[in-house]
């Protein structure tokens, strides 16, 4: 997978980075758009940020997480114009049990600055939404921006929820296509609601294993 990945690892609110650096890497970036590209320089990108983030992460759950098991993944389609009560209670399903990730079409208000993209990121992610500073608790929940899954999947509003058979996602034209039968459920529901409706559509033994494991909680 490509794009942007901000984890718990870089979410400390006292981060600091080269933005002329970063500004110039992210020019870049939106002026190409070849998928291969797109790759080698959203890692760019990526390193460029985490290098540059203070290194003492927030500590979050080292819970012992079944998910490391499973073949697939959800993503979980989002953007800031969905509720942020809505975007936490997916976070917090999410961490629970490491169903998938989070992914957003772009950066927050421009590309030409990080810095919103982060904060609304750690508004996501907090363990406890009145915490503020630095020392706050992030929950261990992935955000990846990535346009390129907005396209493979079709994604027409948000939220939306798919579930990928392969959490190594590729992007060549054929594998593109590849994906024209996958279900995409829309609006704000309950997770584990669009699990039983993806499951419904398209049956799948690790869908079929998380709501069962669901219901014995």
């Amino acid at each position: 997978m490509f794009g942007w990945l901000f984890s718990p690892n870089t979410m400390a609110n006292d981060y600091s980075f080269d933005e002329s650096k970063l500004n110039t890497l992210v020019e870049q970036t939106k002026r190409n758009s070849q998928a291969e590209e797109i790759q080698r320089r959203a890692k760019m990108l990526k390193d460029s940020v985490v290098n540059s983030v203070v290194k003492h992460a927030n500590p979050f759950s080292e819970e012992k997480k079944e998910s490391q098991q499973r073949n697939g993944i959800l993503y979980v389609f989002i953007s800031k114009s969905v509720p942020l009560n809505t975007l936490r209670r997916y976070a917090k399903e999410i961490n629970k049990r490491q169903l998938g990730t989070m992914v957003i079409n772009g950066f927050v208000d421009s590309a030409d600055n990080i810095k919103p993209t982060m904060a609304f990121t750690a508004s996501v992610i907090k363990a406890d939404e009145s915490c503020e500073g630095s020392q706050c608790r992030m929950l261990n929940v992935a955000v990846d921006i990535n346009p390129i899954l907005f396209q493979k999947y079709n994604i027409k509003s948000v939220p939306a929820f798919v579930y990928s058979e392969v959490k190594q996602e590729t992007f060549c034209e054929e594998d593109m296509k590849s994906v024209n039968d996958a279900i995409v459920v829309y609006g704000d529901s309950d997770i584990y609601y669009a699990l039983e409706q993806i499951n419904q559509h398209k049956p799948n033994k690790e869908i079929a294993q998380i709501l069962g494991e669901k219901h014995q909680l």
